[in-house]
């Protein structure tokens, strides 16, 4: 698993053993919880990061981007 994500992403082996993000390159030494220093071992993202790419869409993007119900419905 670690060789796949490596061609994927080849800096994330070498950020993360610098406590290092693999998106933005700042510190990765805190995180808010256990649950954020768990899904920093997975994705290699900062708290910074993990609360931008997992923050709740704004009112505007709700209908078109985050709206799972109908997306789910249609299956």
């Amino acid at each position: 698993m670690e060789a796949y994500l490596h061609t994927l992403q080849p800096t994330r082996a070498t950020a993360m053993a610098n406590q290092q993000c693999v998106v933005c390159g700042c510190h990765a030494g805190w995180f808010k919880d256990d649950i954020s220093a768990k899904e920093y071992t997975i994705s290699g993202l900062c708290q910074e990061c993990q609360d931008e790419a997992f923050a709740p869409c704004e009112e505007d993007e709700e209908e078109d981007q985050c709206n799972e119900q109908d997306w789910r419905a249609d299956r």
